[in-house]
């Protein structure tokens, strides 16, 4: 991971102040960089908070999906075994009537 020049910059000012103290330097300038992978990097912090809030949505959609297919399955099923659901369908969805039959359809005026 390439550290930003703005960074590498503070760190070298800070290397400086700590010249006569190479301990506390040293930890200056190995923590800083570290602290930000660990928050900002890959696997950072702030990536795996996005990953989960995404992981979440899918899953709930995956959720709604998975019912959504258990009641088309239902209406498959009702389908191929009701006869009077399949008439109900056919006629409220697609009109159809049987032979002999005359539809009528009412027209109601709207009221502004």
């Amino acid at each position: 991971m390439r550290i930003p020049d703005y960074l590498q910059k503070t760190l070298t000012a800070i290397a400086r102040q700590f010249k006569y103290r190479p301990v506390l330097s040293t930890v200056v300038v190995v923590s800083v960089p570290l602290t930000w992978s660990l928050l900002f990097g890959d696997s950072g912090i702030y990536r795996r908070i996005d990953l989960e809030i995404e992981n979440r949505k899918l899953r709930d959609a995956i959720t709604l999906e998975i019912k959504r297919q258990d009641s088309l399955k239902v209406v498959i099923r009702k389908l191929k075994s009701d006869k009077r659901y399949l008439e109900e369908v056919a006629r409220s969805r697609y009109g159809m009537v049987k032979p002999g039959e005359t539809l009528y359809k009412i027209q109601v005026e709207e009221e502004d």
